[in-house]
């Protein structure tokens, strides 16, 4: 079966090779090799969020103050810009689909805000409907829209936080409460442990770490942490991506040591560090499991994405600085 493999980067670098492509391209996929598609026209598409009821992409863009959505109502060649909306607030860096399906949010990194956007049931944006604003006494960097149990948590990267908001369908998210990790941490992206829906695990981006977290009253605590270095490592290097596979491995990407560093969870509140799998070129800014033991590590600085089974085979796609990968269904 052939499905969509869809992949974003940044357009505004100066540096792709010939023959990539580049922005948002869409992939015809058969397991075995990924032929380009399409091509839709949208700036810096750097993480997006599939509605498969509505048929529609949600794009956020990176450096820009803009969402916009992607309609693919058939086959790759059907997509199209279905509409866009301007948030008055710089870098959305991140987006996520709220499980009730009424509204996506944006975690505006450079402007420090998390801002709600209702949706119409064409999938059309149907205006801002709540805007938090972290930023207000101090410096926030919100990174990462993550949901999970009543609400969602969002990363500050500058305030060294992780954010909690509670969630209900057709209402703006309100600010809940603040927990705080050591200075220097960097909180960037949070992933939540499949099977105990009280733990997540935390990627921090400036001390290379990945820190076990549970929910408890209310509040994240802190449990286990572990390096996402070898021992010895003594290069530059920053964490960016974190997921949980299918069969329950913890996945932490490094930027520098250009490597997926894994981890066992089977106590789950003491990540134990155990393989670096390579990333198959430099600065891996996304890496996530988009199938059932098939997994995307986007190497920004090399442009090129490889999918990786079982740590060794691997398919190589040239595309420039991408920043995120899906893969789709659109039979």
């Amino acid at each position: 079966m052939t499905q969509t493999l869809i992949i974003g980067g940044y357009t505004d670098r100066d540096d792709v090779p010939a023959g990539a492509a580049a922005g948002l391209g869409l992939y015809a996929f058969d397991g075995s090799a990924a032929t380009l598609a399409a091509t839709v026209p949208v700036t810096n598409p750097t993480w997006f969020e599939w509605d498969a009821r509505r048929r529609v992409l949600y794009v956020s863009q990176s450096s820009l103050t803009t969402l916009t959505a992607v309609s693919i109502p058939e086959g790759p060649e059907s997509a199209r810009v279905l509409d866009e909306i301007e948030l008055d607030a710089v870098n959305p860096a991140h987006l996520a689909l709220a499980p009730t399906g009424d509204a996506v949010l944006a975690a505006c990194f450079t402007e420090g805000q998390v801002i709600t956007v209702g949706l119409t049931e064409d999938g059309r944006f149907d205006g801002v409907r709540g805007r938090v604003d972290l930023a207000t006494e101090r410096n926030a960097e919100p990174h990462q829209i993550s949901f999970g149990g009543s609400g969602f948590a969002v990363p500050d990267r500058a305030r060294d936080e992780v954010h909690r908001f509670s969630w209900a369908a057709g209402s703006a998210p309100e600010l809940v409460g603040s927990d705080p990790h050591p200075a220097g941490r960097g909180p960037r992206h949070l992933a939540w442990h499949p099977a105990h829906r009280d733990i997540a695990y935390l990627a921090g981006e400036f001390d290379n770490t990945v820190t076990a977290l549970r929910l408890t009253g209310g509040r994240f605590e802190i449990a286990g942490s572990a390096s996402t270095l070898p021992e010895g490592f003594s290069g530059e290097n920053s964490v960016a991506a974190i997921f949980v596979d299918a069969a329950g491995t913890l996945y932490v990407s490094n930027r520098g040591h250009d490597s997926l560093a894994t981890f066992d969870i089977s106590d789950p509140l003491a990540p134990r560090p155990t393989d670096f799998v390579d990333a198959g070129g430099r600065t891996p800014r996304f890496a996530g499991e988009i199938a059932p033991g098939l997994i995307a590590s986007a190497a920004l600085d090399s442009h090129a994405v490889d999918l990786i089974r079982g740590g060794e085979e691997r398919i190589r796609i040239a595309h420039g600085a991408p920043a995120c990968v899906r893969l789709i269904d659109l039979a």
